[in-house]
């Protein structure tokens, strides 16, 4: 059965055929990720396409330019989803959605954003659904591959940005380093104060050095966001 729609404040979000339902992650990662002298991005399995609307809408309060997003999905169901949504959108002529294995994507040119909210769970127990299995396991697009993937497509003095849960946060850090690519951003995602951490929002560059850290807290207590994250998104959240 899927998920009703997602209403933001500029677009909807039919989550119909979706792999995957829209969660916090996303309008954490779309929210925070630096768009500053951004004239290409690309998405990196666009699953409902928000992360691209979330861009776009971003982008067109400050881009005096047109600004052209690649949204690649490998799930048919999702990449469908994706177009609906964007056809919807004010921005149809800014995101191209791709059906295609991002291993397979060719650019025309190098992309100064590349932005992902990539399969997370690495344990062995997969997920019976295979659309469940295909969104929350890396086993279409493992670690390493997402990493070469946005070394064959981040312009020199580009960011990559992505979130994953501690753990798998990490790891994906530590074997980016090992590969060319540097963390320059990291903020630690908590829930609420008290409990523990749960994800990571990461940015990394082609260039080694000191990274910026600091902290976020969802809810301040019980079910009230936290002023941070009220202020963090709100250009999207119809309530704030």
């Amino acid at each position: 059965m899927s998920s009703p729609a997602f209403h933001c404040k500029r677009f909807v979000i039919n989550q119909e055929g979706a792999a995957h339902p829209v969660g916090t992650d996303s309008f954490l990662l779309g929210s925070w990720a630096s768009i500053e002298g951004v004239t290409r991005a690309l998405d990196i399995g666009c699953g409902t396409g928000i992360l691209s609307l979330m861009l776009a809408q971003r982008l067109e309060a400050v881009a005096n330019q047109i600004v052209q997003i690649e949204a690649v999905e490998l799930h048919a169901g999702s990449a469908a989803c994706a177009l609906r949504n964007l056809r919807a959108s004010p921005w149809l002529d800014q995101v191209r959605v791709n059906e295609l294995p991002i291993q397979q994507f060719k650019a025309e040119a190098a992309f100064d954003l590349i932005i992902s909210n990539p399969p997370f769970f690495l344990e062995k127990t997969i997920a019976p659904d295979p659309d469940r299995r295909h969104a929350r396991a890396a086993v279409t697009l493992t670690q390493t591959e997402l990493i070469q993937a946005v070394l064959r497509h981040l312009h020199p003095n580009g960011r990559f940005c992505l979130i994953l849960p501690v753990n798998e946060g990490r790891l994906f850090y530590q074997t980016a380093a090992t590969m060319g690519l540097y963390i320059s951003k990291k903020v630690t995602v908590y829930p609420r104060p008290g409990k523990p951490a749960e994800r990571l929002l990461l940015e990394l560059t082609r260039s080694a050095g000191r990274y910026q850290q600091s902290e976020l807290y969802i809810y301040q207590e019980g079910t009230q966001y936290s002023e941070d994250y009220q202020r963090l998104v709100a250009d999207f959240y119809k309530d704030f």
